[in-house]
């Protein structure tokens, strides 16, 4: 976390997509990650999720048509995220 934006601003644009082999991403994994940080109660709680592709399980090309490996649903996680009062 940071509040500089100057540095968050330096950090994204530093950011390169590479390897891979199908098109849908780990989604699902990254919000789960994000469900466990410590989040202040009485902070806004807002994720800026970027991705460059959909979620696992949606596409035909995809590698896991059967979802996330790791077994988590993208929009489960992303519910109880909203739950927490945490924007997507």
């Amino acid at each position: 976390f940071t509040t500089e934006l100057k540095e968050m601003q330096a950090y994204v644009d530093s950011m390169a997509a590479s390897g891979g082999g199908d098109a849908p991403e780990a989604v699902a994994c990254g919000l789960e990650e994000v469900s466990h940080l410590a989040w202040k109660e009485e902070a806004t709680k807002v994720v800026i999720f970027v991705a460059d592709a959909p979620p696992h399980g949606l596409e035909d090309s995809d590698g896991f048509p059967n979802g996330c490996p790791c077994g988590f649903d993208p929009l489960v996680v992303a519910r109880r995220l909203a739950a927490r009062g945490v924007l997507l």
